[in-house]
Formats: C-alpha cells, sequence, structure tokens
C-alpha cells in the first residue's frame, strides 16, 4: 500500500495562504516578523498562566509514582545487564 503523503501546511487556513501569497516579498518579511511577535507573546502569557502552571504540577505530582517507577525498573534492568557482562553471559 502506497503511503500518502501528508500536505505539510494542511493546518494553515486556506484564507491565511490566499492572502499572503499576493504579498510582495517585504510584506512577507512584515508578515513573518508580526507573526514572530505574536509567538513571544504566546510563549510570554503560558509562562505567566497560573492555571497551566498549577495544572502541571498536579499532573507532575500524580504521575510521580508511575515516573519513579519506571526509573527503579530502568536502573534494575541497566544492573542485570552490568551483572550478565561481569558473567560473560551478554
Amino acid at each position: 500500500m502506497p503511503k500518502v503523503e501528508k500536505d505539510q501546511f494542511g493546518d494553515v487556513p486556506e484564507e491565511f495562504k490566499e492572502v499572503v501569497e499576493g504579498l510582495g516579498t517585504d510584506d512577507i518579511r512584515k508578515k513573518v516578523a508580526e507573526i514572530a511577535l505574536n509567538q513571544v507573546e504566546l510563549m510570554k502569557a503560558k509562562k505567566e498562566d497560573q492555571d497551566l502552571a498549577e495544572k502541571r504540577e498536579q499532573y507532575k505530582s500524580a504521575g510521580e509514582i508511575y515516573s519513579s517507577g519506571t526509573k527503579l525498573n530502568r536502573k534494575k534492568i541497566e544492573y542485570l545487564k552490568t551483572l550478565l557482562e561481569s558473567k560473560g553471559g551478554a
């Protein structure tokens, strides 16, 4: 079955594409700068979002048992691999 290529810009609204395709290079550069500034503002708002920070902390706390268990299991496996190597069984 042939692999279907996903449109790299499929998520970009068609209206946006139509507008910017008609712009000259200077206006495209201005649009890039405008979007970059919007992204900076978005990241700043995300960083200052107290509700998001609280939920992130709750998520971290709720998943602690799983992450600590996973870390311990990795260490156990690593120890067993080292033990096997030292006994010539690797």
